[in-house]
């Protein structure tokens, strides 16, 4: 594995000898781990995600970044499709906020599914519309993560299989609207 950097046949052609992708993160050795990753990443060796994940949780945002950077050679850098634990634009969204993520030299694509997560864990993003127009902030029957409460449904409740969502979703028991009195009850 390149992320224990282990013996096997080429590898210290491929990746050299020397810590392990832990050690380096450990270290904080971010440069030397984000170039074993591109290697990694340009060799198609399906380990580089962990790499990619070590970069993307624990580096500094302006390197973890640099995960997307097309300078980085033919076929090293992330794209929205890459992944370990979970997509590492994905990653990157859950460690840094927004005004951080601005900042940053991200791809659109990589910037839009960014911008969304943070709306979706509850960062309110401001009047903003992603490229395509679509609003970044939450429509009204949609909770922003961590806000959920039990039993409260996560589709649209008034829709047919397959159509779209028109309608805003009800309150969940237990709400202020929900506690209201209605016209049959007296």
């Amino acid at each position: 594995m390149i992320v224990e950097n282990g013996p096997g046949a080429g590898r210290p052609e491929r990746y050299g000898w020397g810590p392990s992708g832990r050690r380096l993160a450990e270290q904080g050795r971010w440069d030397e781990l984000l170039e074993r990753f591109r290697l990694a990443r340009a060799l198609g060796d399906p380990l580089s995600g962990p790499l990619g994940h070590l970069l993307a949780y624990g580096a500094p945002a302006a390197l973890a970044a640099r995960l997307f950077d097309p300078d980085g050679g033919p076929g090293a850098p992330a794209t929205a499709a890459d992944h370990d634990a979970g997509p590492l634009w994905e990653v990157l969204a859950t460690r840094h906020p927004r005004a951080v993520l601005d900042a940053l030299p991200l791809p659109p694509p990589i910037r839009r599914l960014a911008v969304h997560t943070r709306a979706l864990l509850g960062e309110d993003p401001g009047a903003d519309l992603d490229p395509a127009g679509v609003p970044y902030r939450l429509q009204p029957w949609r909770r922003a993560a961590g806000s959920a409460t039990p039993g409260s449904a996560s589709t649209c409740p008034a829709a047919a299989p397959g159509a779209p969502c028109t309608s805003p979703r009800p309150p969940a028991k237990g709400s202020p609207s929900s506690n209201s009195p209605t016209p049959e009850a007296g």
